[in-house]
Parts: structure tokens; C-alpha cells; sequence
């Protein structure tokens, strides 16, 4: 009943300066877009991390395993796999952090949803 979704993202630096940050490097982290049963055991947040410092044109890729499970609604979903969430890193420009990557239909058998 309880699946994950493997979601490989490729993150790519369309700057002019290099992208930083310090500690685990930069982050990323995939999400459904709606709410899900999910045991405890499943709800460990899935982050991933690529290099401290991102050159201009330069590009890395994560892989990530999301918990699947049953949907809150009829509807189908999407993942949304997001650069940064917390903005540590400085950017010209927020506003290409995210893209919702997978259409996941809603499977009666899956759905809790009356």
C-alpha cells in the first residue's frame, strides 16, 4: 500500500556568479502536493545535497526517494521537487527554485478520500 517515488532532479546554475553555500551544500528536497497517509516510519523528510559552491552554467543531480501513499482527496498529484528551501543561498532570482516534476494519479485502492 506504501511505495516510494524515486525523483532524480538536475540542478542547474543559469546565474552570473557562483551559487554558495556552506555546511551539507546545497540543498533539495521533493514533496507531494497534497496530504498523504503516511506512517511515521515513511515521514523522515528526504533531502539531498549537491556541492558547496555552483560555478555559472554549471549543473549537478540528486536522486531522491519520496513515501507514497494513500490520498487525502480523489485527485491526483504532483511531486515538487525544490532547490534551497530555506534560501541559504544568495540568487539573483527565487523565483526558479521548484518544478513539479510527476503526475501521480489517485488510485482507488490508494485513496482515503470519501
Amino acid at each position: 500500500m506504501y511505495s516510494r517515488v524515486r525523483v532524480v532532479a538536475k540542478v542547474s546554475n543559469v546565474g552570473k556568479k557562483p551559487a554558495m553555500v556552506g555546511g551539507w551544500g546545497i540543498p533539495v528536497t521533493a514533496n507531494p502536493t497534497v496530504a498523504l497517509d503516511i506512517p511515521k516510519a515513511y515521514t523522515v523528510k528526504q533531502v539531498a545535497h549537491g556541492p558547496n559552491q555552483l560555478a555559472p552554467g554549471a549543473s549537478f543531480t540528486v536522486e531522491l526517494l519520496i513515501p507514497i501513499g494513500p490520498a487525502q482527496t480523489n485527485k491526483g498529484y504532483q511531486v515538487v521537487a525544490v532547490v534551497d528551501p530555506e534560501n541559504h543561498v544568495a540568487e539573483e532570482s527565487e523565483d526558479n527554485n521548484s518544478v513539479a516534476a510527476v503526475d501521480v494519479p489517485a488510485a482507488k485502492k490508494f485513496c482515503t478520500a470519501k
